[in-house]
C-alpha cells in the first residue's frame, strides 16, 4: 500500500483546487453547461408568433394530464414560469442537488444551485483530522491523511471530489450503524467510503489500499435471497490500485 500521495500530485491537486471549473468533475461538467434559465429563454415563442397557431398548441397540450404536460405547454406557447416551478420542485425533492439533462441543440443544461461555483475548501488542520479518525475508531490510510492536510478538506477529485472529513465521517456512520445490503448484508468492515452520491460510492479498503466501487447494477434487491447469496459480494467491483492512482488518472485528463 502506497505510504503518502507523491508530491508531484499533491501540487497538481492543489493548483485544481483553486479552479471552479477543475476542482471536479461536478465543477467541469458546471462550467460546460448551460444554465437552465438562459437554456428556457431560448426556446420561448416570438411575441410575434401567430395567435392561431399558439391556440392549436394549448388545445393539443390540454389533453394531457400531468406536469410535464404543463412544462411542454409553457415552453411553447408561455413565459416558462410553469417550467421553472416544476424544476424548482424536482430539485427539492433531490434535497437541492445540482442536476443535468442533455439536449441535442442546446448541449449540457444545468438546473439547481451549484456546489462547484468556487474553490475547494482549504485543507483541514492536523486537529480536524484527530478528531475525525477518534470519531472513526481507526486511523486514516496516510495517502487520504495526505489529501486532507495538504490538498483541501474534500471538494477536489472525481465526480462532486472527495468527502469532507465530515461528511466521510457522516458516511462511514450510515454505511455501519446498521446492516445496509438488501437481505440483512453489513457494509464490509475494511471498506471506508470516501466519494460518492447517495448508495453509488467509491471507498478505500483500509488493509490494501486499493479503491473499490459498489456497482448497484450488480446487486440484486430479492429480499427473499439467502444474505450470503452470490450478487452482494459482485457489487464490490475494483475502481483503482490505490488513492494516488486514481487521483493521478483523474489529473491526466483535460
Amino acid at each position: 500500500m502506497a505510504d503518502a500521495l507523491p508530491d508531484v500530485l499533491v501540487r497538481l491537486l492543489r493548483e485544481r483546487a483553486q479552479d471552479p471549473a477543475r476542482r471536479s468533475g461536478l465543477g467541469a461538467m458546471t462550467a460546460g453547461s448551460m444554465p437552465v434559465e438562459e437554456a428556457l429563454r431560448g426556446l420561448r415563442p416570438d411575441p410575434a408568433q401567430d395567435e392561431e397557431h399558439r391556440a392549436a398548441v394549448e388545445d393539443y397540450l390540454s389533453g394531457m394530464n400531468s406536469p410535464f404536460a404543463g412544462m411542454i405547454s409553457d415552453l411553447a406557447t408561455g413565459d416558462g414560469s410553469q417550467t421553472q416551478r416544476l424544476l424548482a420542485a424536482l430539485g427539492s425533492l433531490t434535497g437541492g442537488k445540482q442536476l443535468f439533462a442533455m439536449s441535442g441543440d442546446l448541449g449540457v443544461v444545468s438546473m439547481g444551485a451549484s456546489s462547484a461555483s468556487g474553490p475547494a475548501p482549504v485543507p483541514a488542520g492536523e486537529p480536524a483530522v484527530a478528531a475525525a479518525e477518534a470519531e472513526l475508531g481507526f486511523a486514516l490510510p496516510p495517502a487520504l491523511r495526505d489529501y486532507y492536510l495538504d490538498v483541501a478538506d474534500g471538494g477536489v477529485g472525481p465526480g462532486d471530489g472527495l468527502y469532507s472529513l465530515t461528511e466521510l465521517v457522516a458516511k462511514h456512520r450510515e454505511m455501519t450503524e446498521e446492516p445496509v445490503g438488501p437481505q440483512g448484508q453489513p457494509w464490509p468492515a475494511g471498506l471506508l467510503p470516501i466519494q460518492g452520491e447517495d448508495w453509488d460510492l467509491v471507498s478505500l479498503d483500509l488493509e490494501t489500499g486499493r479503491l473499490v466501487f459498489w456497482d448497484l447494477e450488480e446487486l440484486d434487491d430479492d429480499e427473499d435471497l439467502a444474505p450470503d447469496q452470490p450478487t452482494w459480494a459482485a457489487s464490490f467491483v475494483p475502481e483503482a490500485d490505490s488513492l494516488a492512482a486514481w487521483l493521478a488518472e483523474w489529473t491526466a485528463k483535460a
